[in-house]
């Protein structure tokens, strides 16, 4: 999906997300900004919001050459126990 979801207060979809997720899945945001700038300002917010919400970034991939610049950032759900 192309959503800009994750720019927003996410909290309650995220929610649902780690709910749904099995117990060892992943949950994989990609975005394809419209210039390579904004990748990394990107980046740079999902980390607290997705810590925030109960998940770990665990990669941060970032293609910002050429024409599509991509991000691509996994994540899983902290355990609670």
């Amino acid at each position: 999906m192309n959503v800009n979801l994750f720019w927003l207060d996410a909290s309650r979809e995220l929610s649902v997300i780690r709910r749904a997720l099995a117990p060892q899945g992943i949950l994989l945001l990609i975005y394809e900004p419209p210039a390579a700038a904004e990748v990394l300002t990107i980046a740079d917010r999902l980390a607290p919001m997705l810590a925030a919400n109960g998940f770990r970034v665990e990669a941060v991939r970032r293609h910002t050459e050429g024409s599509a610049p991509l991000l691509a950032v996994s994540a899983r759900p902290i355990p609670t126990s």
